[in-house]
């Protein structure tokens, strides 16, 4: 993983287009005396996902991956060719706005870049858009892994006080965290996000996560739990949560063109309840939606524990 502000000059045409920049922009670079001059911010770092998965996502201009916690509240509208050289799109932070456009894009080699054609705010306006590109790219990093790069290459105003550039790197990391997430997250089976939610740490916030808003769990008890009870049961002091899994699928069903999905399966969980141990294996149900972010449990049901 590298994450990392640097300087570095253009050292001939080629290799600027490779940048993402367009021969009219390095034209005026060279008029201008400004390709000695560059600097480069970049995050780059491996994940679980194959790059298969995650090109349809990065690639997306309409940016289905940001959010408000990894933009610095920023918004895409109005997309316009998307997935080719021209494309366009509106970037919307608070009262400002300002347009991208695409200046590369290859599938072969999972990687696009773009350029800002309107002036950016507030402290984003130290960056030159006449030189400002950003690429992001994906590369194979072997079985259902990759590696994910967002940089940018960029001149400031001239007598720009460095230390006044916002930092941009930390964006870029979340950009590469949020599109390997939503990648994952939207292009698993149901059957895979039954095995992730019950990988995953059985903490307070595992309903928050995996449950919608009203979804209901009915415990082997008969009584049912909404999320927010089922969040503070993990949170009792009572009950301590060593380890959860999926120890078979028992049956997947799809419903409504595979928008719904019911899965049966067998949890395995070790877990300290009022201090006796409990290395068990129960029958689980849930009744899952695909939403645009991704499968989510809208209801569940736990049977009674059975032998090993």
């Amino acid at each position: 993983m590298g994450s990392g502000l640097s300087h570095e000059g253009i050292a001939d045409s080629s290799e600027a287009l490779s940048k993402g920049y367009t021969q009219e922009q390095i034209d005026k670079f060279v008029s201008d005396g400004k390709s000695k001059k560059f600097m480069t911010a970049v995050h780059t770092a491996e994940y679980d996902v194959s790059a298969d998965k995650i090109w349809p996502v990065l690639s997306d201009f309409s940016s289905p991956y940001v959010n408000e916690a990894n933009s610095n509240g920023a918004s895409v509208e109005d997309v316009v060719g998307n997935g080719a050289v021209g494309a366009t799109r509106k970037v919307v932070m608070g009262e400002a706005n300002w347009s991208e456009q695409v200046t590369r894009f290859d599938a072969d080699t999972k990687s696009y870049s773009y350029m800002c054609t309107s002036a950016l705010p507030g402290p984003f306006a130290v960056f030159d858009i006449s030189t400002f590109v950003c690429t992001l790219s994906v590369q194979p990093a072997g079985d259902n892994k990759c590696t994910i790069t967002v940089g940018s290459i960029y001149t400031v105003h001239e007598g720009t006080d460095e230390s006044t550039i916002p930092p941009i790197t930390p964006m870029y990391k979340s950009w590469a965290d949020s599109i390997a997430e939503f990648a994952q997250a939207t292009s698993e089976t149901a059957a895979e996000f039954v095995q992730r939610a019950y990988s995953a740490p059985a903490n307070p916030e595992w309903g928050n996560t995996f449950m919608t808003d009203d979804c209901v769990f009915i415990r082997p008890s008969g009584n049912p739990l909404n999320k927010e009870g089922f969040n503070q049961m993990l949170n009792n002091d009572d009950i301590k949560v060593e380890s959860q899994s999926v120890d078979k699928i028992l049956e997947v069903r799809e419903f409504e063109n595979g928008n719904f999905a019911w899965v049966s399966f067998l949890s395995a969980s070790k877990f300290t309840y009022k201090g006796t141990a409990n290395d068990d294996l129960a029958p689980i149900s849930l009744f899952l939606e695909k939403t645009s972010s991704g499968w989510i449990i809208r209801a569940g049901h736990r049977a009674g524990s059975i032998k090993k």
